[in-house]
């Protein structure tokens, strides 16, 4: 549409991919009869489902046990807006050399146990559930490595009647575990294994 204060025109949300011709007339105001017209061409492109690159190797998974990714969707965009599962499926194209690798409707990659040692790059594709011929692909890079140890920097000597931290379930390398005992007690001496 066209804003005949302004001169500007305005593109509606959902139009469809295309070129459009809009014709004008211009007019004196104080001389209504003096006119003259001209044509304007707006180009619409089609929306951009944009599935990006991820490299999760800062995240190592443990070869003994294997392990998940973050979810692909972390920086993948339709129109400018984070996708989730509700707008895009995916699925996984290609597994890089992880035989037994998979993907979740949420973008968590899984990888199993007893996977070899090494960096592998698996490639994705999301496309959307509202048009699913609109897809894209991208590639993941994932680091499997040899009984990784996990990484903490919260405080380990902790004092008698203190505030305890929380024990979190992921380390800052990316292994995910679970503590025994789940949660510190101030009051006693004690080892908490991961």
């Amino acid at each position: 549409t066209l804003n005949s204060s302004t001169g500007l025109v305005t593109v509606n949300s959902g139009s469809a991919p295309g070129i459009y011709t809009l014709t004008y007339q211009i007019c004196k105001a104080n001389h209504p009869l003096h006119c003259d017209t001209a044509a304007v061409e707006v180009f619409v492109n089609a929306p951009q489902l944009e599935a990006i690159p991820d490299d999760f190797s800062s995240h190592v998974i443990n070869a003994c046990v294997g392990g998940t990714t973050s979810t692909v969707f972390v920086n993948d965009v339709y129109c400018g807006i984070p996708v989730t599962s509700s707008s895009v499926s995916v699925t996984l194209q290609n597994n890089g050399g992880i035989v037994g690798a998979g993907i979740n409707s949420n973008g968590i990659i899984s990888v199993p146990l007893n996977t070899p040692v090494g960096n592998y790059t698996l490639t994705y594709q999301i496309c959307l559930n509202s048009n699913p011929s609109v897809c894209d692909t991208a590639t993941v890079i994932i680091s499997v490595v040899s009984g990784a140890l996990p990484i903490f920097d919260f405080i380990t000597t902790i004092c008698n009647g203190t505030d305890a931290p929380i024990l979190p379930l992921i380390s800052n390398n990316g292994i995910s575990g679970t503590w025994s005992p789940s949660v510190i007690d101030t009051t006693l001496t004690g080892t908490y294994t991961f």
